[in-house]
């Protein structure tokens, strides 16, 4: 992390962005 960032705020940041990955690979992968 370039920045200190709350851990909370880091937190939420990174499980949207890994839930966010997940969904497009299974989008991509089923359809």
């Amino acid at each position: 992390m370039p920045e200190k960032i709350e851990p909370s705020t880091a937190t939420m940041s990174e499980i949207g962005g890994t839930m966010a990955l997940a969904t497009l690979k299974v989008f991509l992968g089923f359809a």
